[in-house]
């Protein structure tokens, strides 16, 4: 999906968000299959108003810039639904951990263990974040579908934990 289908996706399950709710949304519960950040949010949420399917409330606060809260519209509602129920695409993995090793050949020596190992505390921190947040998160009401990615992602970062080990063990 696109960064604005994600971010109406957003604002249609959850209501009102600022753009740094966005960020923590999408830096700490869809992390492990999508890559969006500030660069990506706010000059999407600006386009996706031009087009009038989002609305802004401007806030007022004392001692703080003033916060702006982000609606779906009508308009933006039937942009998603549109969006979301089309055809799901191959999953994309770009990784340069992986593309290093895939020409571990022409790697500096040791450099193979190091990148194994960097990669191995990569994988355990974002699997201990999930594991640490999803009792939070269903508490929060997260829906059954958006914990079957959690459990996607953190049987994901499982698989790859299990097979670096091996392979560090095989090398060591």
């Amino acid at each position: 999906m696109k960064g604005k289908h994600v971010i109406l996706g957003l604002l249609n399950t959850r209501g009102g968000l600022t753009g740094y709710q966005i960020k923590e949304i999408v830096q700490t519960q869809l992390h492990h299959f999508y890559d969006g950040g500030f660069g990506m949010i706010y000059p999407t949420l600006k386009k996706l108003e031009e087009a009038e399917m989002v609305s802004k409330e401007t806030i007022s606060q004392d001692d703080k810039p003033n916060k702006n809260v982000f609606y779906i519209t009508d308009l933006g509602k039937t942009e998603f639904n549109q969006a979301v129920n089309q055809k799901t695409e191959p999953e994309v993995l770009k990784s340069d951990f992986l593309m290093k090793l895939y020409f571990g050949a022409s790697l500096d020596s040791g450099n193979d263990v190091t990148f194994l190992k960097e990669e191995l505390v990569r994988k355990q921190a974002s699997l201990q974040q999930l594991v640490e947040n999803i009792e939070k998160w269903r508490n929060d009401g997260m829906s059954d579908h958006q914990l079957f990615t959690v459990e996607y992602g953190m049987a994901y970062y499982r698989a790859a934990i299990e097979v670096i080990e091996k392979r560090l063990a095989e090398i060591s």
